[in-house]
Parts: C-alpha cells; sequence; structure tokens
C-alpha cells in the first residue's frame, strides 16, 4: 500500500503540474483482494494505513469496525460446492443469514491479536457479530487531486458466481458531478465550456465490479 501512495502521487504530480499538460482527472478508483479485512485486530497494521485517508471504502463504519449490512467476501473452500451456496439464489439466502453465513465465509478473526490492542470496547465485542463478515475485497474511490467528484451511491455483493470462485464479487456505482470546487481546479485550457460553475448536476453514472 505504500507503493500504491507512491505511485498515486507520481501520477498526480504528472498529470497536475506538467507545464503545459491539458489532462483531467475524472474519477480515481481502487480495488481487489487486499487480503486483510478491516475488523481484525490482526489486521490492525493495514485497516489502519494512511491509503484509507486517501481512499473512501463505503462499507466501513469506522477503522476496524464494517457497517452492519456488510457480508465477507472469502469463501470457505472446503464448503463452495455445497448444496445450500450452490446456486445465487441459495448463497444470497445464506448470506443475508448471520448464522449460515459463517458455515460458509470466513469470520472476523476478533480474538487474534496481541492483547490490548483490540479495536473495540468490552461493549462492543459483547454486542458485535463476525459470523462470515471476512471482508478482503475492496472498491474504493478518491477525490483526492480528481477535477469531479464522485459519491457512491450503490454497493452490492454478487452472487452470480456462486460455485465458480471462494471470493464474493463486489459491484459499487458511482455517481459523477462537476461543481465550483472541481472545475477551478481544473487544468489552465481545460475544455470544459458548457458547464455552469453553479452546476452540480449528476453528469453520469459508472459501476465498477472485481471478481477476484
Amino acid at each position: 500500500m505504500d507503493a500504491i501512495l507512491k505511485w498515486l502521487n507520481n501520477f498526480h504530480v504528472y498529470s497536475h503540474r506538467l507545464e503545459g499538460l491539458q489532462e483531467v482527472v475524472a474519477f480515481d478508483v481502487l480495488c481487489g483482494n487486499f487480503n486483510f479485512d478491516n475488523m481484525s485486530p490482526s489486521d490492525m497494521t493495514d485497516w489502519s494505513h494512511p491509503l484509507f485517508l486517501i481512499y473512501h471504502d463505503p462499507c466501513r463504519l469506522k477503522p476496524g469496525l464494517d457497517k452492519h449490512w456488510t457480508v465477507g467476501t472469502l469463501m470457505r473452500s472446503q464448503r463452495l460446492h455445497d448444496q445450500e451456496v450452490s446456486t445465487p439464489e441459495n448463497l444470497q439466502r445464506v448470506l443475508e443469514n448471520s448464522q449460515k453465513r459463517s458455515t460458509y465465509v470466513e469470520d472476523v478473526k476478533v480474538w487474534e491479536g496481541t492483547e490490548g490492542q483490540h479495536p473495540w470496547s468490552t461493549f462492543d465485542l459483547r454486542n458485535y457479530q463476525g459470523n462470515g463478515k471476512r471482508r478482503v475485497d475492496y472498491v474504493l474511490c478518491s477525490n483526492y487531486n480528481t477535477h469531479m467528484m464522485q459519491e457512491c451511491e450503490d454497493y452490492a455483493f454478487v452472487t452470480q458466481l456462486a460455485t465458480l470462485t471462494d471470493h464474493i464479487p463486489i459491484s459499487m456505482t458511482l455517481s459523477t458531478s462537476l461543481g465550483p470546487a472541481c472545475v477551478k481546479g481544473w487544468p489552465s485550457g481545460a475544455n470544459h465550456s458548457g458547464h455552469d460553475e453553479t452546476d452540480r448536476a449528476k453528469r453520469c453514472k459508472l459501476q465498477y465490479e472485481t471478481t477476484v
């Protein structure tokens, strides 16, 4: 992830600061299998990385805790072909059931890590259910140094590839908008004619899917 931040900085230096370059950065999306989740104490070094100060994770409530509607994306390979998850409809029902989900999707490892490093209070641990919620695949978006603003409109866990992969594919739909703050940051001479600087209307929707 350190390398990603370095590459990102180099890209922005090239696309924003070179004199005479007229490129416009419309959106910035980062996706893939990161091989760690946002809740296991043993993954704390990863989910507290500065990368997440630049990229927004729609599934994250805060560092160390996901939103209640999220599910894990790493299936237990030995149960991949069980009848109960053998069709998209069956897999969806399992993902929506916190008790059954744990049988087929890996759990958050809440009891791992060094003593005293748990990101939750005693109250959180007593009430939190991490069954089948080890989410290692991400679609992240960033408005850092982009010329249009992105907003996550929809995020989905996809079941159409049941039995074909041991990861749950994920999908995010973004809306991009053009507003005063964006226009002021455009490179000198870039063509944005026809867009009123007070116009904050959404111009288009973009959908990204990752299947790992």
